[in-house]
């Protein structure tokens, strides 16, 4: 029976704390997309699923992304113009605005606060996935 995220992620984060924790690749394939694929732990996407690996501290920094992740409100965070959101890669991108784009609504967005030549856009369900928490200045 496969588990459901809150029980992968419940499971992983009691695993951590045992003497001999292991887990098996597809466990660590799951849980780094329930994080978010962090750039930082990129290599468990290449892992054997069935092999079992000890890898405490890297699941249980998973288990912490995925923990934070879930805790954002229904629908991602409320993406406001001038405001700056980290993804958990700490990655931080500033908006510019919000647009209709044909029949959805997109932001443009860039790495400083004010804007410049280069900007970019996305649409706004896309940078609700991504974003895990606003930056206060």
């Amino acid at each position: 029976m496969r588990m459901t995220d809150q029980q992968l992620i419940d499971h992983c984060g009691r695993r951590c704390q045992a003497i001999n924790c292991q887990f098996e690749g597809r466990a660590f394939q799951r849980m780094y997309e329930l994080a978010g694929k962090p750039r930082a732990y990129a290599e468990v996407a290449d892992l054997v699923p069935r092999k079992l690996y000890a890898m405490r501290e890297d699941m249980q920094a998973l288990v912490d992304f995925a923990f934070k992740r879930q805790a954002r409100p229904a629908g991602g965070l409320k993406i406001e113009v001038g405001h700056a959101y980290r993804d958990v890669n700490g990655d931080v991108r500033y908006v510019y605005a919000h647009v209709k784009r044909f029949k959805s609504e997109a932001v443009l967005w860039g790495e400083t606060p004010k804007q410049g030549i280069q900007y970019s856009m996305a649409l706004l369900a896309e940078f609700k996935e991504w974003a895990l928490e606003e930056v206060k200045s």
